[in-house]
């Protein structure tokens, strides 16, 4: 079977057969309160893909970057869309809200015959995060798009090509206020995990070909360069689409496995199981690469007002309602969890505490300089009224990098981060109750003379296939590190692994 492959950008691909189009999470407008930008822009593809034919649309999440709502606004209500059987509704509502009615919601490893030779299968982050990545079969050529799923590795398939995330498109490091050097640590660490994460998707898979996608965002507001800009960025790899330093790493490690790299515009063909004819089919006239260039010409989408004003007794019925929806995990805290918001030069007290009702107080600057609580978050006005109005969500706001956290104990609080990114998604938070339960039943295993947890503490990964190196391990899923003499998390999170 022949198969054309239309790079969108970002983790967009247009797939053509003879008979059928399939398009893959298209992005093209601003995202996060209108801080992340695609790059290269692809803004000129929008038309394509409105005047083209498409059969079947992908939606692999809920994520701005993937789910569009201002391009998918303008699309035909008619075509089938495949997405997620995901345990909140979420996706399936915003969908219905659009306008879109033919769904075709697949769960875990269920499948879906397009045609006697197209036929899809679903995978689902086995998570408390909703994502998903799908595996197209074409008569035998077998396409797996990951994007930025982390899946259970041992569920990936062997596949012909594969597509996935390469780059960092998470507001750690950069949302907390480290000094520079911490800073440049953090990253080069987070890049030396990412890189590791690639090596194992892409290990399992063993493609023929590889796809580099989900490139790194940009950031036109002037006053974010910083993060797009210097060695302590968001972008920190980005000295091209598929940069270099990655390319070079990739070949080393993989020298069998052929990169495919596609930017905006560019297509290929698959004929007989063979990528050829690589070519650049629809050019951006207005040629923004260069940043300022890219800036001036969006300046009326990235000039937000993000200031507003905060109702305390909104934001108390807020705290009240998260509480409420999430008691389960909120009667779970090993102690009253106590943080500092800080908005519009006013500083909040947050107790999560479910036995009383005044949640919220407001306290002096110099409070938290002078308490032992861990944990301050400084968000601009507008983006805390959205999400207390429950128009939005904090991994929303996170994401938008607006937002900067102080801890004074340099370790992620999964409990409270659990509450506050999946607070608006109870059944996710159940199941991050329910995970972390199921960790403290399960079965141990033996390595090197330790004993300790057969699944992971943090996402379920199972550790039987991990190597004990310098009495540690390290989950091969969000790289979370373990000492095996004491069982304490030493790099990733605040969550001790059961030993024997």
């Amino acid at each position: 079977m022949k198969v054309k492959i239309l790079s969108i950008g970002h983790a967009g691909f247009l797939l053509k057969t003879e008979d059928v189009n399939i398009l893959i999470d298209p992005w093209f407008y601003p995202a996060f309160f209108n801080t992340w930008f695609p790059y290269p822009n692809n803004r000129f593809m929008e038309d394509v893909l409105l005047n083209e034919k498409i059969d079947y649309l992908y939606l692999s999440h809920e994520h701005e970057d993937h789910f569009d709502k201002k391009f998918l606004s303008k699309f035909d209500k008619n075509v089938k869309i495949i997405c997620a059987d995901f345990p909140t509704p979420i996706l399936i509502d915003e969908l219905d809200e659009l306008g879109f009615k033919n769904l075709i919601c697949l769960g875990h490893e269920k499948t879906f015959d397009i045609n006697d030779k197209i036929k899809c299968k679903m995978f689902l982050d086995n998570s408390h995060s909703e994502d998903s990545a799908l595996l197209i079969d074409f008569d035998g050529f077998k396409f797996l798009d990951i994007n930025d799923c982390q899946m259970n590795l041992k569920s990936i398939p062997k596949v012909d090509l594969m597509t996935c995330q390469y780059s960092n498109a998470s507001w750690f490091p950069q949302c907390y206020n480290y000094d520079k050097e911490t800073m440049k640590t953090k990253i080069s660490e987070l890049n030396d995990i990412l890189k590791q994460k690639l090596v194992d998707k892409v290990k399992h898979s063993n493609p023929r070909y590889f796809i580099p996608s989900a490139s790194p965002c940009v950031f036109l507001n002037p006053s974010m360069f910083h993060l797009v800009e210097g060695d302590t960025t968001f972008l920190k790899w980005r000295d091209d689409y598929w940069p270099n330093s990655v390319d070079a790493f990739f070949k080393e490690t993989f020298p069998n496995i052929n990169v495919v790299e596609l930017s905006v515009g560019n297509n290929i063909d698959i004929d007989d199981g063979v990528v050829e004819n690589k070519q650049t089919v629809h050019r951006d006239e207005l040629d923004l690469i260069n940043l300022k260039d890219y800036s001036d010409a969006r300046k009326d989408e990235w000039n937000v007002d993000y200031e507003s004003t905060i109702d305390v007794e909104k934001l108390n019925n807020y705290f009240k309602k998260l509480i409420s929806d999430n008691l389960e995990l909120v009667l779970c805290l090993t102690k009253n969890k106590r943080f500092i918001i800080s908005s519009n030069g006013k500083n909040y007290l947050i107790k999560l505490n479910h036995r009383i009702d005044k949640l919220v107080k407001e306290v002096d600057d110099d409070f938290y300089d002078k308490t032992k609580i861990n944990y301050r978050i400084k968000i601009p006005s507008m983006i805390l009224e959205k999400i207390i109005n429950l128009e939005s969500d904090w991994e929303t706001a996170l994401l938008s990098m607006k937002i900067e956290l102080n801890r004074k104990d340099d370790v992620y609080d999964s409990d409270l981060f659990i509450l506050l990114r999946s607070g608006h998604k109870p059944t996710q938070t159940k199941k991050y109750v329910s995970l972390s339960k199921k960790m403290n039943d399960v079965e141990m295993i033996y390595k090197n003379g330790y004993k300790f947890n057969r699944y992971c503490p943090h996402a379920g990964e199972d550790l039987s296939d991990v190597s004990v190196i310098d009495n540690c391990i390290t989950c091969p899923r969000h790289h979370w590190k373990w000492n095996l003499d004491t069982g304490e998390c030493i790099r990733g999170g605040n969550i001790s692994l059961m030993k024997g």
